[in-house]
């Protein structure tokens, strides 16, 4: 069976500090579904943070047209980012901070009209920041 975030207004699965409460959750984010069965997803903030998940994000996160909030931080995310995350228009936070991707920063994330906040420090990123992105607020 395949996992399906469904009806969802926040996912939030993040590693709590200094000792305390922690989960101890793995898996491969890539194997991720995102869609309710009317179309689209209504999940508005995603949050995978310290959980050692691994693979690449999913082209399905696009679906999630309500996402206001996509946070995987400081697990294990590899590949590139992908271009699709442009399509995101209600995004305001893109935290992508310490995995390892690779590859440049996509000049689409320059769409992003309502994005605030854009972490992408301690991946292995390169090439020239997008003119693009001095488009978002």
């Amino acid at each position: 069976m395949k996992p399906i975030i469904s009806f969802l207004c926040l996912l939030g699965l993040c590693h709590a500090a200094f000792g305390q409460r922690r989960n101890t959750l793995t898996g491969e984010l890539d194997k991720l579904e995102c869609y309710t069965e009317y179309g689209g997803c209504s999940c508005r903030d995603i949050s995978f943070v310290m959980e050692e998940v691994v693979g690449t994000i999913p082209e399905a996160i696009s679906e999630c047209q309500l996402l206001e909030g996509l946070t995987i931080k400081a697990n294990a995310i590899s590949g590139t980012i992908p271009t699709i995350l442009g399509s995101l228009s209600l995004l305001k936070i893109l935290d992508l901070g310490s995995n390892v991707l690779q590859g440049s920063i996509p000049t689409e994330l320059g769409l992003l009209s309502q994005l605030r906040i854009l972490s992408l420090e301690r991946n292995n990123l390169d090439g020239p920041i997008p003119a693009s992105l001095s488009n978002c607020v």
